[in-house]
């Protein structure tokens, strides 16, 4: 952080802190859903800090832990992070400093994830209730999620090129693959390693649809080589590239699907924006 953020944070606002409204209210019912104001813990300047702020916010950073309350030691001094956190964010908002491109690239990741995931949460609770419908009383996490693929991919129809599934299945065979005796180092760097195609091949496509166009051997490299190695599947088998293809033009459904329902123009998707915006000069 710049010296000027860190000068500016002394200066920022008043606080005013209510705990009592923390130690009353359950983490797990929010007031909004019972009918109540969403009481002010806190203000920084302009900026706020709820009931419904903090329990979101405790949640997030406490996953897996039941939806109690926190111990008054706890809460205040979770509330003394969060009053913090908005210090912090609003000096660094105020310092106008450029972006890099690694700053870009992950603004562009959050944005396009905060516009996939309602449309997802959507396609998954739809693919559950067709699988409870058809007698799946307690349907797999993962059987609705490729459910909830297929469904989608099954609207739209791809037409397939076989011969170039299995050129592309061929190459990701002839990888070398890690040996269980070699190192750590050398195992990475195995897991690591993506097939290289030319431009033209590139440009090859794997799938033709009507309403997503093509996906191609180039679209399906990219969103291979994006996967952390260690959660790349290994690929030998026309089924298995399908498979790939089938993802990439799923997400492609959803994120046309999020914008034709305006999904990119809620206030809470702006919000969630204008937040990573923060995070990022915050970074800086």
């Amino acid at each position: 952080m710049s010296r000027a953020v860190r000068d500016g944070i002394g200066f920022w606002g008043t606080v005013l802190v209510g705990w009592a409204m923390v130690l009353v209210w359950p983490i797990g019912r929010s007031a909004e859903a019972a009918g109540l104001p969403d009481s002010v813990l806190a203000t920084v300047g302009p900026r706020t800090i709820t009931v419904a702020s903090f329990q979101h916010a405790w949640a997030e950073t406490h996953p897996g832990t039941p939806a109690t309350l926190p111990t008054p030691k706890e809460a205040k001094g979770f509330l003394e992070a969060l009053v913090d956190r908005e210090l912090i964010a609003s000096a660094a908002t105020r310092e106008a400093i450029a972006w890099t491109a690694e700053d870009s690239a992950s603004f562009a990741a959050a944005r396009d994830r905060l516009l996939l995931r309602p449309a997802l949460q959507a396609a998954l609770a739809a693919a559950e209730r067709r699988l409870v419908a058809a007698g799946d009383s307690t349907p797999d996490p993962a059987a609705v999620g490729i459910a909830a693929r297929d469904h989608a991919v099954q609207n739209l129809a791809p037409r397939y090129d076989d011969a170039r599934l299995k050129q592309v299945a061929d190459t990701f065979a002839a990888l070398p693959r890690p040996s269980a005796d070699s190192s750590l180092d050398a195992q990475m760097r195995a897991l690591k390693q993506v097939p290289h195609f030319d431009a033209n091949e590139r440009a090859r496509p794997l799938a033709t649809t009507a309403a997503a166009g093509s996906f191609t051997i180039g679209d399906l490299i990219d969103q291979y080589a994006h996967l952390q190695p260690v959660y790349r599947p290994r690929i030998s088998e026309i089924e298995q590239v399908r498979n790939l293809v089938d993802n990439g033009l799923f997400e492609r459904w959803l994120r046309t699907s999020s914008f034709e329902a305006g999904l990119d123009r809620t206030p809470e998707f702006q919000a969630a924006l204008a937040r990573e915006r923060e995070l990022i000069a915050v970074r800086q």
